[in-house]
C-alpha cells in the first residue's frame, strides 16, 4: 500500500513546524487536523467524493495520504462500509471547501452517517518516538505486533486498559503513528507514554 501515498508532498518547512508541540511532550500538535467517521451503505461513495477513487483500492485497515489543493487528505478503510478520513488544513489558510461544506452538499442523497471526532481523541507521535514508546505500553491482539505494522496500515491495541486504534501513515510528509481512542481515555494513555519516556 505504500505506493498509494504521495512521496513528494509540497508543503513548506513552515507548515511542518505547525505539527511541533511547544510543550515538553512527545506528542504532535494536531490543532489543524480534523478526523471524520463515515459509516453506512453509501460511505464508500462519499469517501470517493471527499478524497478520491483510490479508496476503491484499499483493503480493511489500509490507508493512503495525499495533498490536493493545499490540504492533506488521509483515508483509512476500517470495513466494507466504514471509513475514517483525516483532513489537515483550514479553510482560511488555503481557500476552497472544507469537509463540512462538502459533506453537507453531497450527503443529501446518500445513506451514510457522518460524524466528526469531537467525542473521541486523536493523539499522534513521530514515528521514531512511537517505535520506542509503544512497545513498552501497548498490548496487541495476537498475531498483530507493532514491529510488523506497515506504513498506511492500522491495528488495534490496549494501552493502560483502554482500546486504541494505532494508524501508521504520514502527516505533512512526516512518518507518524496516530492513536485513536475515547476522549476520556486519552489522558491515561498520555500519562502511560510520559512514564515510559521517563524510564
Amino acid at each position: 500500500m505504500n505506493s498509494l501515498s504521495s512521496e513528494q508532498l509540497f508543503l513548506t518547512d513552515a507548515a511542518k513546524v505547525l505539527l511541533e508541540n511547544q510543550e515538553n511532550t512527545p506528542f504532535l500538535n494536531l490543532s489543524r487536523y480534523q478526523l471524520w467517521e463515515l459509516t453506512g451503505i453509501d460511505s464508500f461513495k462519499l469517501a470517493k467524493l471527499l478524497v478520491s477513487d483510490v479508496v476503491a483500492k484499499l483493503a480493511p485497515f489500509n490507508s493512503f495520504d495525499v495533498i490536493f489543493t493545499g490540504y492533506q487528505y488521509s483515508a483509512l478503510r476500517l470495513g466494507e462500509d466504514n471509513f475514517r478520513l483525516g483532513l489537515y488544513g483550514e479553510l482560511g489558510d488555503y481557500g476552497g471547501l472544507n469537509f463540512e461544506e462538502v459533506i453537507a452538499h453531497t450527503q443529501t442523497n446518500l445513506r451514510v452517517w457522518v460524524e466528526p471526532w469531537d467525542k473521541r481523541k486523536v493523539i499522534a507521535l513521530p514515528e521514531s518516538t512511537a517505535l520506542d514508546l509503544l512497545p513498552k505500553i501497548a498490548v496487541f491482539n495476537s498475531p498483530d505486533h507493532l514491529e510488523e505494522l506497515q506504513h498506511n496500515c492500522a491495528i488495534s491495541a490496549i494501552i493502560d486498559g483502554s482500546s486504541v486504534l494505532i494508524w501508521r501513515h504520514q502527516l505533512l510528509s512526516q512518518p507518524i503513528f496516530e492513536l485513536h481512542t475515547a476522549k476520556g481515555d486519552a489522558e491515561a494513555i498520555c500519562m502511560a507514554a510520559a512514564l515510559a519516556r521517563s524510564q
